[in-house]
């Protein structure tokens, strides 16, 4: 089993994810609609909206069981590297539905979905090692670094995933400012 299915154990999460990625696959998420996804997991309507309020929902909601278990795992002692190597490793087996799901600018899309979840990690991991989160230049800090690796992610995942992941670590810990490497420097490695 893949590592991004293996945190879905419900069998209609599995069947509503599965048809969402053969479908994102091959088109945009926001060109597919709820009749597609329903038709495609073969599952009515009213099941779905008990579980999920839209096709981004379903996304995100499935998305976060990875991060929950790759690098929101960072807190608890798991290193920011091997972290890194189990989200993206995760990613890279989907290259296509990652790169279609990625290409939303839809408010509610993983894009927007990656970026509120990374503030919200950060802010927690920062303040608990005593970094000042108050201070507007460093929330300006922490928002440039996740928005640029925001991009770097999805300009990774628009060229087709190849570059190396140690590359993309390299790239990754390099766009992080000094400040804020040097608050987080016992979680990374």
């Amino acid at each position: 089993m893949n590592a991004y299915l293996e945190y879905i154990s419900d069998p209609t999460d599995r069947k509503l994810t599965l048809a969402l990625i053969s479908l994102v696959e091959n088109r945009s998420l926001d060109e597919v609609s709820m009749s597609d996804i329903l038709r495609e997991a073969g599952v009515s309507r009213s099941t779905f909206y008990r579980r999920y309020r839209d096709k981004y929902d379903l996304l995100n909601k499935n998305y976060q069981c990875l991060l929950d278990n790759t690098i929101n795992r960072i807190a608890s002692g798991f290193s920011y590297k091997k972290a890194f190597f189990a989200l993206y490793g995760a990613l890279r087996e989907y290259p296509a539905f990652f790169r279609n799901a990625l290409s939303s600018n839809d408010p509610n899309g993983l894009k927007e979905y990656i970026y509120r979840e990374s503030c919200r990690m950060y802010h927690e991991l920062l303040s608990a090692e005593g970094f000042d989160m108050k201070s507007p230049y460093n929330e300006l800090l922490l928002t440039g670094y996740i928005r640029g690796a925001l991009e770097v992610t999805c300009e990774w995942a628009a060229s087709g995933m190849d570059l190396p992941l140690e590359m993309l670590f390299e790239i990754s810990y390099e766009l992080i400012p000094h400040q804020i490497q040097r608050c987080l420097a016992t979680h990374y490695m």
